[in-house]
């Protein structure tokens, strides 16, 4: 017998956080107009969506650690100790 799409579904995602590249799930909406801007820059580079996005958020991350003080990248790396400190800006 075939298998339902909520069966294909679920072994996909225990697959997925199987195996040397461990991928997490993200839940989430964005706007309409964030969506195609990340299809297009995707499409432009000929990427997908998931690639484009970890491209975007690499860059940021790395902008930011360079930005940041010595001090500061221990904070910045362990979100829990960030929360407890109040932002600035």
């Amino acid at each position: 017998m075939a298998m339902s799409s909520a069966e294909r579904q679920k072994r996909y995602r225990e697959r997925s956080r199987s195996g040397d590249h461990q991928l997490a799930r993200l839940n989430m909406t964005v706007s309409e107009t964030t969506r195609q801007q990340l299809q297009r820059l995707a499409s432009f580079y000929e990427m997908t969506n998931r690639s484009m996005l970890e491209v975007l958020v690499l860059a940021a991350d790395e902008k930011v650690m360079a930005m940041l003080l010595e001090e500061d990248i221990a904070t910045y790396l362990n979100p829990l100790r960030r929360n407890k400190r109040k932002r600035t800006n």
